[in-house]
């Protein structure tokens, strides 16, 4: 006989005394009564071994950017002169990277990048919301290692093809594209970085701690990618070994990462545990027939993504999401960008934009925290109006990069954009805090996995985009070089809008006096034995 500690039942509202409750306490609550320490502990090896998987999957990633664009750029540049001058190719059959800034060239190696981005986010774009319920079932490790070896098999690819470029055509690396039918590709391994930390993480440090990753993350690239310059002046193809070691070393790490959804549900009240309304659960429905599971698949899928709507809130920061997704792929074309406006190798133009890396890291891991506690213990701001605030002046500092570098006729203003844009670098970390205050906690990791369809969709819009208006900026020629940030700069400013229109009643009041949406969660969320104790 179930007693009236079970799972499924309401919890006491007040303080008084069930007479029918047993005097000693139930054996599973004390041994649950114990573990606060011990799941402390496997918390803080879960997180070093997230943080381990940041550090793999940027460093592979930023190591072998450059590297892939020399490729690219020295393969067109190959056929351009094979056909219009052979006098400048060398003995090595190989065209000096200075005879490679030509716009044609540039223009084909934009393209070929903008449409890989476009058909990389296909997949991920189709199958993150699945992956996302399958994650909340089953997950989120197997979709992390998933994407792991995907990962490894797309650098694989484009290494054969651009090792192989005079008999396979170089746009067949788009193909690589497939590999994201394996798990979703980067859009859902952020979400799962994110969910993962948020399972193990109380709400009151949410924020902060997705600076401490995202600082983790810039660090990464500030390292990578001075080093893939230093190693590009020797070959191209070593960053690239490289690259493709450090994803293969995230496998290895992935497979010995612990399961983080049930540290969630240890840390949530039972209401929360299986009194779900959206459960996905298919357990009950194992008789019946493919036809019918495929149809209650379905229909759970819908009432999965349905709390979506019911805040207009949510949809506007998904919005502002996509917007700096596609502002994000300015990336994509600002290496291009400085080498041929400013005339640089891009070894040095690589070894340039470094800078900005280390700035975002010491805007991540100190600033931005700081300022955090500043706005909460000095104006005693709820943490919902701090990471609004926050956003809010993060947007316009990315307004104001985005326009001086578009402008910049020379490398100190480049400069000035840059620290600009650095410094508006926390937006979409303190906008992703801010709407997970928006839902249930049972929804975050569908939300997040909405955010990741989102992004995918800014991706998608703007690798082509960007390209694009990179491509029409040459062809006009002076100035019109800046047109990609130009635009960016345009979408930075409505986001500016729809943001600093969006009202939160709960962050106007005073965190001493109103009580904020983090107290809507079960106390236990905010365990002092959680992942990270505050610091005094």
């Amino acid at each position: 006989m179930p007693s009236s500690h079970s799972r499924g039942a309401t919890p006491k509202l007040d303080n008084e005394a069930d007479e029918r409750a047993p005097l000693l306490p139930d054996s599973r609550e004390e041994l649950e009564q114990d573990k606060p320490p011990k799941l402390w502990n496997q918390k803080m090896y879960t997180f070093a071994l997230i943080i381990s998987l940041v550090i793999l999957f940027n460093g592979g990633n930023i190591i072998h950017e450059a590297p892939k664009t020399r490729l690219f750029e020295s393969i067109f540049c190959s056929h351009f002169y094979r056909e219009h001058d052979p006098s400048v190719i060398g003995a090595d059959g190989a065209v000096p990277e200075r005879f490679c800034k030509i716009e044609p060239v540039q223009s084909d190696v934009a393209m070929l990048k903008g449409w890989q981005v476009f058909l990389d986010n296909i997949p991920s774009i189709l199958l993150a919301i699945p992956f996302g319920i399958l994650a909340d079932k089953y997950g989120r490790k197997p979709i992390i290692l998933l994407n792991s070896i995907a990962l490894c098999l797309r650098i694989s690819w484009i290494m054969v093809v651009c090792h192989f470029w005079q008999t396979i055509p170089i746009r067949w690396a788009w193909l690589s594209a497939f590999h994201g039918l394996l798990g979703g590709s980067s859009p859902v391994i952020t979400s799962m970085i994110f969910v993962m930390t948020s399972d193990i993480v109380p709400e009151s440090q949410r924020s902060t701690t997705f600076f401490w990753v995202g600082g983790c993350a810039l660090g990464t690239l500030g390292v990578g990618q001075p080093l893939s310059a230093l190693l590009m002046e020797r070959s191209p193809w070593v960053p690239m070994w490289l690259g493709l070691g450090l994803w293969l070393l995230a496998v290895v790490v992935a497979c010995i990462l612990p399961e983080t959804l049930h540290m969630r549900e240890k840390t949530l009240a039972p209401v929360f545990r299986h009194g779900s309304p959206d459960s996905l659960s298919l357990k009950d429905d194992e008789a019946q027939g493919v036809f019918q599971r495929t149809k209650l698949a379905a229909r759970r899928f819908r009432r999965a993504a349905s709390f979506l709507a019911e805040d207009k809130r949510v949809f506007i920061l998904l919005c502002c999401f996509m917007i700096g997704m596609v502002t994000i792929e300015a990336n994509n074309v600002l290496l291009q960008y400085v080498s041929k406006r400013y005339n640089w190798s891009l070894s040095q133009a690589t070894l340039f934009l470094s800078i900005r890396y280390g700035l975002n890291v010491l805007l991540l891991i100190v600033i931005l925290p700081l300022a955090g506690r500043v706005l909460q213990s000095r104006l005693h701001l709820s943490a919902t109006a701090k990471d609004l605030w926050l956003s809010r002046a993060g947007i316009l500092l990315k307004l104001f990069g985005f326009l001086a570098i578009g402008a910049a006729p020379n490398v100190p203003l480049l400069g000035i954009g840059l620290v600009l844009l650095v410094s508006g670098g926390g937006t979409l970390l303190c906008m992703r805090s801010l709407i997970t205050s928006l839902v249930e906690p049972h929804h975050i990791a569908r939300l997040y996995n909405a955010i990741s369809v989102v992004d995918t969709l800014g991706l998608m819009v703007g690798g082509p985009i960007m390209a694009a208006c990179f491509r029409w900026g040459m062809r006009a020629g002076g100035g019109w070089i800046g047109l990609p940030f130009w635009f960016c700069g345009l979408l930075v400013g409505l986001a500016g809008v729809a943001l600093w229109a969006l009202r939160f009643p709960e962050a106007e009041r005073n965190a001493d006096n109103g009580e904020e949406r983090t107290a809507e969660t079960p106390p236990a969320v905010e365990d002092p034995e959680g992942f990270m104790p505050e610091s005094s």
